[in-house]
């Protein structure tokens, strides 16, 4: 298949917050949520900034002293483990259709590369999906969508 490989984050059915170094992903479909830590809070924001994986690898092994294939293959999982949770959705860009991207500072390195961190957790399952927040339109909470019953 010939492109890049990029993603995309859904906005009405995936939200984030990062806050003191950790990000926190709320999937409303599934009414799971994740904590992401470490190396996995850059390439999160490296994603939703519109990388490609190329690019994502190539600015990590800038950042890193690490072995390549190491570093790759975390990634590339981690990425995976994402799109199996409907956390990011991929997509082939041409050149014509490629998504844009956005600079992402990314502050000081830590001494070594380290498998991005990952957590699922599930405990809040029934709450997430009884929260109001599904009865919003595109623009968000808290504007409720007109079509939904009150």
């Amino acid at each position: 298949m010939e492109g890049t490989e990029q993603f995309t984050v859904d906005r009405e059915r995936v939200v984030h917050e990062t806050i003191d170094g950790e990000t926190i992903l709320v999937q409303l479909e599934t009414g799971n949520y994740y904590s992401l830590r470490g190396t996995s809070v850059e390439i999160w924001s490296l994603i939703e900034s519109g990388h490609s994986i190329e690019e994502i690898i190539a600015q990590l092994k800038q950042r890193y002293e690490t072995q390549s294939e190491e570093l790759e293959a975390a990634t590339q999982s981690f990425v995976d483990e994402l799109v199996d949770e409907q956390l990011i959705e991929r997509f082939r860009s041409t050149n014509g259709d490629a998504a844009p991207r956005y600079a992402v500072a990314l502050g000081e390195p830590d001494v070594a590369f380290a498998q991005p961190e990952f957590e699922k957790f599930a405990d809040m399952q029934g709450f997430l999906l009884l929260d109001p927040i599904h009865e919003t339109d595109s623009s968000g909470w808290p504007h409720r969508n007109p079509d939904v019953a009150a």
